[in-house]
């Protein structure tokens, strides 16, 4: 894989949730999911992710903010543009990414011009608590991923096909994260997980993280660019 593609992957990804200052306090944030940073004030992500955020205002508190989490700084944003059906949305900042964010990628991910194909390799970037197996021990610490899978096809009776990844654990949350070829191309938004009906819990190499490519999609989010720029 491409090493400054990796590099900015890290930036890429972004977290999305939301926050709530109660009376008196700071900021509580909560995340909903991930997305991807494609322009400094541009994030793709799941229409299932915005819609959570959206029940959380309705039923807790109209202080309820929808903020995009860039390293360590919240960005509050608004729905540009969204495909429920397909489950995809694309998010627009107040203010640009470029303003106070403590990571920035040198540039941003180009679109897939293509759908991808069974068999190709692609990742995403993952969380892990790893610790060293060696005589010496290790401490543990959390680890971001960059891991590969090969892409399949899933088809259920009367349903439209679907593009997955396999060889991944279901003791992840997955929902949101890009999906990147090693040279750092973009391809899709995972939406989903499936896993086996009759083992749900176990994580095995059976599991299929479903993800939807975005090439029509970022085609028309990136369209709000020109009169946010």
């Amino acid at each position: 894989m491409n090493l400054n593609a990796a590099n900015d992957y890290y930036a890429w990804r972004v977290q999305v949730g939301h926050s709530h200052r109660p009376s008196g306090s700071g900021h509580n944030w909560s995340l909903e999911g991930y997305g991807c940073l494609v322009h400094p004030r541009i994030v793709l992500t799941t229409y299932k992710i915005w819609h959570s955020i959206g029940c959380a205002q309705k039923y807790n508190d109209t202080a309820y903010q929808p903020n995009v989490k860039l390293g360590n700084t919240l960005f509050p944003c608004q729905l540009g543009h969204s495909d429920p059906q397909r489950d995809l949305a694309a998010l627009v900042l107040d203010v640009s990414s470029s303003t106070g964010a403590s990571k920035q990628p040198g540039n941003f991910p180009v679109v897939a011009g293509t759908q991808p194909h069974p068999g190709q390799s692609l990742g995403m970037l993952i969380s892990q608590h790893l610790t060293s197996r060696s005589r010496s021990g290790g401490p543990e610490a959390d680890y971001l991923c960059y891991t590969f899978g090969n892409v399949c096809l899933l088809q259920a009776q009367s349903e439209e096909m679907q593009f997955a990844l396999t060889g991944f654990s279901t003791n992840e949350r997955y929902v949101g994260h890009p999906v990147f070829d090693e040279s750092g191309t973009f391809y899709g938004i995972v939406t989903d997980l499936f896993v086996p009906a009759d083992h749900p819990y176990t994580g095995n190499a059976a599991t299929f993280v479903v993800f939807t490519p975005v090439f029509s999609f970022a085609k028309e989010a990136l369209k709000l660019s020109a009169p946010i720029s």
